[in-house]
């Protein structure tokens, strides 16, 4: 019986180490300076001028969420340059 516990527990670490990185949460994103702000895509520390900023919309219960997280120069147009894509093409679809 332990050699089947023992493969369990392999295959338990296995999946831990498979495990993508968005989905463990550092020390450092636990326990960063509430002053310090962050690209939410790609993390750097947006200084100054930041690159605009996401928007997240939830609903919990009756209650509608925002949260517009920081952008930092390089992501903010590469993501709105996407989303203008994306409207466009919604446009296109409509209209045949």
């Amino acid at each position: 019986m332990q050699s089947s516990d023992h493969g369990v527990s392999r295959l338990r670490r296995a999946r831990l180490e498979r495990a993508t990185r968005d989905s463990v949460a550092t020390h450092r994103a636990l326990f960063q300076a509430a002053t310090e702000r962050r690209c939410d895509i790609c993390e750097q520390v947006v200084v100054g001028d930041d690159g605009g900023s996401g928007l997240y919309v939830w609903t919990r219960g009756g209650e509608i969420r925002f949260e517009e997280p920081p952008l930092c120069p390089r992501c903010g147009p590469r993501v709105a340059l996407a989303a203008m894509r994306r409207w466009e093409e919604e446009e296109e679809d409509e209209g045949e």
